[in-house]
């Protein structure tokens, strides 16, 4: 699955763009001490919209080629090579951890997200953006990328949300960001 990102990497922001909604943006309660984490950020497209925001943003994802135009194109993410399964940060680190339209793409769905929890700080949120598979363009999304066998397990909303329960997660809210893209926030309880 790396490799179609390896390939992609140079023209991916051309193809999806670099902005994010402002429902996105509203959703994030964005802090200047926050120190967020994106993971399976690829080119750094969202986070690069945080980075005036916030104290830090950290990016991670697996494909170096991904990672290689995330710093030639905003220096100032942190960027690190990594899985969702393995983040190499100490527990209770992030403020906000965000996924944006990658989670289909992970390996090991509820180990992610249980890393997730682990490095949220307690009372911190995580947002996760992903594709509806049960909406009919989202159906079209998961088609095409069977198509260039992607490997990739979509979620329903429904599913996903019993993800981060299961983990440790309370939810908060979900709903659409942009049909077939939906979102669910949940928050880690305070200690």
């Amino acid at each position: 699955m790396k490799f179609h990102f390896d390939i992609l990497a140079p023209v991916y922001e051309l193809i999806l763009g670099n902005e994010i909604s402002s429902a996105f943006m509203e959703l994030l309660d964005l802090h200047e001490d926050y120190q967020v984490l994106e993971v399976g950020a690829g080119t750094g497209r969202i986070s690069q919209n945080l980075i005036d925001t916030v104290q830090s943003v950290w990016i991670v994802d697996p494909s170096v080629k991904m990672l290689q135009e995330a710093r030639n194109r905003y220096p100032r993410l942190k960027v690190l090579k990594s899985y969702a399964e393995d983040l190499p940060f100490p527990a209770n680190c992030f403020d906000l951890v965000i996924s944006y339209d990658s989670f289909h793409h992970w390996d090991h769905h509820q180990t992610a997200i249980n890393e997730l929890y682990r490095v949220t700080k307690a009372g911190g949120r995580c947002i996760i953006a992903e594709i509806n598979p049960l909406h009919r363009r989202g159906y079209f999304i998961k088609l095409m990328e069977e198509v260039f066998r992607m490997k990739s397990i979509f979620f329903s909303p429904k599913d996903l949300e019993t993800q981060l329960y299961v983990a440790g997660f309370e939810m908060v809210k979900s709903g659409w960001i942009n049909p077939p893209t939906y979102y669910s926030l949940a928050k880690k309880p305070a200690m």
